[in-house]
């Protein structure tokens, strides 16, 4: 059993040590940021048993994040990138009654079928940027901390599949964004040196919203959350 002091504080005890595989992953795989292989690095990364120690440092962020997606009526919902399932745990807990959650990264959907308080969630394998669902099967999709990692083009593709699957609430919960190009300049290299993505600054300096609004959802919720570090921004279908 997994104390609440463990799954909330865990990960500032591992964070050296992630860092340091961090930055060996980097160096180590810094050739494959394409669209193509990038998954790869990914794949490589969240493989790594000692990343799976049930610790959550957004513990504080995942009602919130349920709660939009919830919007008082949706009840099928698609955790995209879910991790450790803590995500698809907060959908199921606000009361939505059917969760789905993917993963590209085999071994992080295998854990999270064998923790017990994730008993009815729906764990497959996927890649966001290819779903094999119907078009809009869900209610409602969230997003967290996943479409950072990814090359643009991937990113791209990812949105399009998150639309085309989602009928009514999309709630990205991922890092800041900036119009400014120096403050995405400071922001994205603090990013870059922190965190596992290899696409980090890229990501920074992309305005989101313009896509998901070409594609009929309009963002009806801009906040920043986690210190101000991180953001949410919430769509709505408009049809």
């Amino acid at each position: 059993m997994t104390s609440k002091i463990e799954t909330q504080f865990g990960w500032i005890i591992t964070f050296p040590i992630v860092w340091l595989m961090t930055v060996y992953l980097k160096l180590k795989n810094r050739s494959l940021n394409t669209a193509n292989d990038y998954a790869r690095h990914q794949k490589e990364f969240f493989s790594i048993t000692f990343l799976r120690n049930k610790s959550d440092k957004f513990h504080k962020v995942r009602k919130k994040v349920a709660e939009y997606a919830l919007n008082g009526k949706n009840k099928k919902a698609l955790d995209i990138a879910t991790g450790h399932g803590f995500q698809a745990k907060a959908l199921m807990d606000i009361g939505i009654s059917d969760v789905f959650a993917i993963d590209i990264v085999p071994e992080r959907i295998e854990s999270c079928k064998k923790m017990d308080q994730n008993k009815g969630i729906k764990f497959q394998v996927m890649d966001a940027a290819n779903l094999s669902y119907r078009d809009k099967f869900f209610d409602c999709s969230t997003v967290s901390a996943a479409l950072h990692d990814m090359p643009t083009a991937v990113k791209r593709k990812a949105i399009l599949e998150i639309v085309r699957v989602t009928q009514n609430t999309i709630v990205i919960f991922e890092p800041r964004t900036f119009k400014n190009p120096f403050i995405a300049f400071i922001y994205g290299i603090i990013g870059e040196i922190l965190d596992e993505s290899l696409n980090f600054k890229e990501y920074v300096k992309d305005d989101l919203s313009i896509l998901f609004q070409d594609h009929n959802f309009d963002m009806i919720k801009d906040e920043n959350v986690w210190y101000g570090i991180l953001n949410i921004k919430v769509f709505r279908s408009k049809i």
